[in-house]
């Protein structure tokens, strides 16, 4: 189940996140040609966000987890933000 969507800026590709933890980059003129998939998180996906002029996206899942990508699938970075969003909310945890 799709939980996510978003077009890149030239709308060449639409990005997906769903509820069994995977991005899919499929072309945006034929969404069954897929392009890749960026595998990793271990949570439903909450965000996919095309960076402009890049080849890059970010990804988030419920878990805190975040992600930058290659519109390859290669995975960049992660970075966990639960624990900070915790703090920041007086304990309770908004992610």
């Amino acid at each position: 189940i799709v939980t996510r969507a978003a077009v890149d800026e030239k709308r060449r590709f639409l990005v997906t996140g769903d509820k069994d933890e995977k991005v899919r980059i499929s072309r945006a003129d034929n969404t069954r040609v897929i392009h890749s998939f960026c595998l990793g998180h271990t949570s439903f996906i909450s965000a996919v966000v095309p960076i402009p002029s890049s080849d890059l996206l970010v990804s988030t899942a419920a878990n805190g987890c975040v992600r930058l990508w290659r519109m390859t699938g290669e995975c960049l970075a992660e970075v966990r933000i639960q624990g900070c969003i915790s703090a920041a909310a007086g304990g309770k945890a908004l992610v």
